[in-house]
């Protein structure tokens, strides 16, 4: 099934290791993450020179449309192109922006942009949503049957890539970029090395639990190296890290990854007003709430699991156990809703 999330990457990954569920990642689910954190730090430093000079972001340029409901997307889709051009001050910003990974099909018929395009385009023009903390305490015996990496190593390596350009937005942005890499570049590494030691810690260290905090067996706190695709609040402010908690961080190529509350998790999603005309002469006021807002699981596992156990020489699972297991995708969500009801969702095309 599909289930709501607030960040069904990092939220997704911390309950399927909390779950011991198969995990599996798509490089645009990680570009979404990391553009929704940029968007939090531009929409607060629009004034900066660093973001000033690449970025128009102020108030009130290009209104909100009036949209025809049975053409929703079309329209949003040449809308956001153009909004996108007035706004771009340099020759690369749009490519870079632009997921570029295809893991999934291309540009419908009658549309521009595919909806990954249209996905990290809109994350980069809409506004940040309050944080609500819908995760309770999570249980501190954590780790994953398997990661599958879906795409091949090159699109792994474009997104890493993609990291060369984000200090370029001022200080803050080079040091989230430096947090990533260490994390990203194993990544690509996983491809040639998926059984070496090294990777398969690193694999094990996304979501981690603290000698401390497995004697008191639930915890308010999430370690691990995923904390490093979060670097700010949904206002743009640097994240709090909890270091209340006994024990050692995380450490890749000398970066060391906070342990932080769950309560602090931010967003990764975005919202957008505009105005919908239907078959009335009304407009309606409406919003699309447009990020990583599910979570899809299914029960079986991953293709190529068995031969992966074989070459990793463990031992094969039970055939009969295979309802046991889980398999868990971020999925980016449309979701357009106005008058308190919800006017369309969109599920795009899931590759599980």
């Amino acid at each position: 099934g599909v289930y709501q999330s607030q960040d069904s990457l990092v939220r997704g990954a911390i309950e399927a290791g909390v779950k011991k569920q198969h995990l599996v990642l798509r490089p645009e689910d990680a570009w979404f993450t990391i553009l929704t954190q940029l968007s939090f730090y531009m929409r607060k430093n629009w004034d900066h020179q660093n973001v000033s000079d690449k970025w128009d972001n102020l108030p009130g340029l290009s209104p909100p449309p009036g949209i025809l409901d049975f053409a929703l997307y079309q329209m949003l889709d040449l809308w956001m192109n153009e909004v996108f051009k007035q706004r771009n001050k340099t020759d690369w910003l749009l490519d870079w922006v632009l997921p570029g990974f295809q893991t999934v099909p291309s540009a419908p018929l009658g549309m521009q942009k595919s909806a990954d395009e249209m996905m990290a385009m809109a994350l980069m023009m809409t506004s940040p949503t309050p944080s609500l903390a819908t995760m309770g305490d999570i249980t501190c015996e954590c780790g994953f049957p398997s990661v599958t990496l879906l795409g091949t190593q090159a699109v792994w390596k474009k997104l890493l890539d993609k990291l060369d350009r984000l200090g370029e937005f001022g200080s803050e942005a080079d040091q989230y970029s430096r947090n990533l890499r260490p994390i990203l570049s194993r990544f690509v590494v996983s491809f040639e090395r998926p059984n070496d030691l090294s990777i398969r810690r690193f694999w094990n260290d996304m979501v981690m639990s603290t000698s401390k905090q497995k004697l008191c067996k639930k915890t308010s706190v999430v370690t691990g190296w995923i904390n490093g695709f979060h670097y700010w609040d949904g206002a743009g402010n640097l994240l709090r890290d909890d270091w209340s908690t006994p024990g050692d961080p995380v450490v890749l190529d000398n970066i060391t990854y906070p342990f932080r509350r769950i309560q602090d998790l931010p967003n990764a999603y975005n919202r957008l007003l505009i105005c919908i005309a239907s078959d009335t002469p009304e407009m309606m006021n409406a919003e699309i709430i447009v990020g990583l807002l599910a979570t899809s699981v299914k029960k079986r596992t991953p293709k190529d699991y068995t031969t992966a156990l074989k070459q990793a020489d463990f031992k094969l699972p039970d055939a009969s156990a295979e309802s046991s297991h889980g398999m868990v995708q971020a999925v980016p969500v449309w979701i357009a809703y106005g008058d308190r009801k919800v006017i369309q969702v969109s599920v795009p095309f899931l590759s599980l």
